[in-house]
């Protein structure tokens, strides 16, 4: 995660420093955006499915 900020703020200061044009900048925020967006889905996921062993565990002592 770190590494995604820190490459976000290259970017950032890239085009506020006006090294990179915009459309780059838009670009590569945009893909950033995007894997922002995964990580986060597969860490809803991954928060739904990471109890899933816990029921069948329960009944299994009951």
């Amino acid at each position: 995660m770190y590494h995604k900020i820190k490459i976000f703020y290259r970017t950032l200061t890239g085009y506020l420093d006006q090294v990179i044009d915009e459309q780059d900048y838009r670009t590569e925020k945009g893909k950033l955006i995007l894997q922002k967006k995964s990580l986060e889905e597969e860490m809803t996921a991954l928060s739904h499915t990471q109890n899933d062993w816990l029921a069948p565990f329960q009944n299994w002592l009951k």
